[in-house]
């Protein structure tokens, strides 16, 4: 995973987990503002001047990435429909917090053991 950097060669880091972000997270986040921009204009053009889509119809999503994208894994249910669920690293995240910082844990045991419930994650 290559991590791209938005201004000199500080890459982009989440403050609240210290994640940092992959090139698609950043051009997204950092091409936000600009794409918002332009859906308001081309949604004023079609709506008001050129009345080519209804005024009340729904607008289209353009599903950016983010930090929270990165928690995200997809798995198949029965059905043959993709479902998304999260990944929790929160509770690996803070064993190996415990680990820098200084505290006994025994991570070989601890990985021995699913930490959830396999038809929650859908793994046999």
């Amino acid at each position: 995973m290559h991590t791209h950097t938005h201004s000199g060669d500080i890459p982009l880091v989440s403050l609240a987990n210290k994640n940092t972000a992959p090139n698609e997270v950043v051009s997204d986040l950092l091409t936000a503002e600009a794409r918002g921009k332009d859906q308001v204009i081309t949604n004023v053009k079609q709506r008001l001047s050129e009345k080519t889509v209804g005024f009340h119809d729904a607008l289209k999503k353009h599903n950016l990435k983010t930090f929270a994208d990165l928690y995200k894994a997809m798995v198949s249910t029965k059905q043959n429909v993709q479902k998304t669920i999260k990944v929790d690293r929160k509770l690996l995240q803070r064993l190996l917090i415990a680990v820098t910082a200084g505290r006994t844990v025994e991570m070989v045991n601890i990985l021995k053991h699913e930490l959830a419930n396999p038809t929650v994650t859908g793994q046999p």
